[in-house]
């Protein structure tokens, strides 16, 4: 397995796969979960998650800013399995002005009024 290198398109991190990335990666991992010392890997592969600040998605829209601007992003990976329900969150929002309970904590003026979420489980 060589090293596949793609071109710098976010700051100064390239996205690559190498075999020594892959080394340390696994060792970490095995000391975790020792079970799965002796699995075999058959690809690897690299690609970047979007990531907000604390780690966890926004949905919908701040006052401040332009009117018609909303937000749904941030699921690191996951935003085929949520878009159906945070699609019809935030329709109701756009149409009905609703703001649901399952959205509130996910509003992206939480920087702003510094209700950011704490997220310890993120993966990558």
């Amino acid at each position: 397995m060589g090293s596949i290198s793609y071109p710098k398109i976010y700051g100064e991190k390239p996205l690559n796969t190498t075999l020594a990335f892959l080394s340390k990666w696994s060792s970490a991992i095995a000391r975790i979960l020792p079970a799965i010392r002796n699995i075999r890997v058959m690809r690897v592969w690299s690609g970047y998650y979007v990531v907000s600040p604390d780690k966890s998605h926004i949905l919908g829209r701040d006052d401040e800013w332009p009117e018609g601007l909303y937000v749904n992003t941030g699921y690191s990976g996951h935003g085929f399995m949520m878009a159906p329900f945070s699609g019809y969150l935030l329709a109701r929002n756009i149409l009905y002005g609703e703001v649901p309970k399952d959205m509130k904590p996910f509003l992206p003026d939480r920087f702003r009024k510094g209700k950011t979420i704490n997220e310890p489980m993120v993966v990558g």
